[in-house]
């Protein structure tokens, strides 16, 4: 999943979610268009989507929380 983002395949990110997942940062926000919670793959897809217009230099996972079939 962290190598299909890595190399901007977000069509094969997707694939890896659960239909049922919930995408949020934590801080939620109408204003700022990836600070909104998310259901579902397609949800996913409109939060890539709305990072379009940032750039971005490196991405590099330091945390991961897991706690059952939870990981984040």
């Amino acid at each position: 999943m962290y190598h299909a983002f890595a190399h901007g395949d977000i069509p094969a990110l997707l694939e890896c979610l659960s239909p049922t997942i919930e995408w949020e940062y934590g801080v939620i926000s109408t204003d700022v268009p990836w600070y909104q919670a998310r259901q579902g793959p397609p949800g996913v897809g409109h939060f890539f989507a709305s990072l379009q217009a940032r750039e971005f230099h490196t991405f590099e996972p330091t945390v991961f929380l897991h706690e059952g079939n939870t990981v984040g």
